[in-house]
């Protein structure tokens, strides 16, 4: 097997059983991975596939906690968010665009990690929602990571957990869907991404299905505290010179 493809596949596993444990996160861990051996947008674009894969396997569980009066404001600032940076954002030196990334991975983790327990808003803010959504689709379409935004600004709120976990879950969706969808419409969908992500999907299918199984034994405390770890070390990772 080709070296380069091996990364696509542990990319993909890794991405799928983060998602598969944490309920998000697949692209965060693939991208990463791939930018080893791929362009920043070959990446991005995987990172995006990893995503759409891992959430798909979920959809049957958000039913639950869908409130789309309040989930779809948020979701259409994340699709403004990804046209935007997919049309006036050009592309990053590829240095630059790893350090960005780590960057946003590092502060993810370390928000987590200082967030307190009892730090919550105490009432829904539209203008934070519509941020939150805009930032995160502009993540999305320059790397194929709109979670991060949205993951910090749902975690400040007072919200039930399948609140939480369903609007990351369809914002990460459609966001990727329009990204992926977008990026065919302007002819950036190529036979790199074609090959790359055949080989990426059975490894994201697998991944995933190990991640829910994992989560199974695992409690909320353990399994929070590997998933604050594992993106961490991505994170440094990514911002080390090479």
């Amino acid at each position: 097997m080709d070296p380069i493809f091996l990364y696509f596949i542990v990319g993909g596993l890794a991405g799928g059983f983060l998602c598969g444990l944490s309920g998000f996160g697949a692209g965060l861990v693939t991208l990463p991975i791939v930018l080893f051996v791929g362009s920043p947008l070959l990446a991005a674009q995987l990172a995006a596939l990893a995503g759409i894969a891992s959430q798909i396997q979920a959809i049957r569980a958000l039913r639950y906690g869908l409130h789309w009066r309040q989930l779809l404001p948020i979701v259409l600032a994340g699709i403004v968010g990804i046209a935007a940076a997919l049309w006036l954002i050009p592309p990053l030196p590829i240095d630059l665009f790893k350090f960005c990334v780590g960057c946003i991975l590092i502060g993810y983790s370390l928000f987590a990690l200082a967030l307190p327990a009892t730090w919550r808003f105490a009432s829904r803010h539209p203008a934070g929602n519509l941020a939150a959504g805009l930032l995160g689709g502009l993540a999305g379409g320059i790397a194929g990571i709109p979670g991060p935004p949205v993951i910090m600004w749902a975690a400040l709120q007072s919200w039930s957990a399948e609140e939480k976990r369903s609007l990351i879950q369809i914002f990460n969706l459609v966001t990727l869907s329009v990204m992926l969808a977008l990026s065919a419409a302007r002819g950036r969908l190529d036979d790199d991404f074609i090959w790359a992500g055949a080989t990426m999907l059975p490894a994201i299918i697998f991944g995933a299905f190990l991640g829910v199984a994992a989560y199974r034994r695992l409690n909320d405390r353990r399994y929070q505290q590997l998933v604050i770890v594992l993106l961490l070390i991505a994170g440094i990772t990514m911002v080390m010179p090479t």
